[in-house]
């Protein structure tokens, strides 16, 4: 009896922990979530293609393509406004970046090759 006790309240103890834990999380958005285009690029196809980054704020949102290959690398993003807008950049130095308007915070990107006659992409990611 005592056994299924302690059990008990070992068990409403992770529970409450986990609930903590919830609560906390609604400052989901402080980090960057970045997603390597890497391989597929290049005069061999073998070099990184670009970055797609997501500030930790979600209100910054940056396309950086990192060879000079003719291949622009493009980030589509979706913002909390439900405004759909796209980043590209085609290796010049630096990257695109864009900022959403205050209010306003990215909830969705999605990295994609540009080959000329039609895209690659990846899903959609969220923010």
């Amino acid at each position: 009896m005592l056994v299924k006790k302690v059990i008990a309240r070992a068990m409403a103890v992770v529970l409450i922990a986990a609930g903590g834990l919830t609560i906390s999380a609604g400052t989901a958005m402080a980090h960057d979530k970045t997603y390597y285009w890497s391989i597929g690029c290049g005069v061999a196809g073998v070099q990184d293609c670009g970055e797609a980054r997501i500030y930790k704020n979600h209100r910054k949102v940056a396309s950086c393509d990192m060879t000079r290959d003719g291949i622009v690398f493009e980030v589509r993003w979706t913002r909390s406004d439900g405004v759909n807008g796209k980043n590209r950049d085609s290796s010049d130095p630096g990257c695109d970046v864009q900022t959403a308007p205050a209010g306003t915070y990215i909830t969705y990107f999605q990295p994609c090759l540009d080959m000329g006659s039609y895209y690659k992409c990846v899903d959609r990611i969220r923010a």
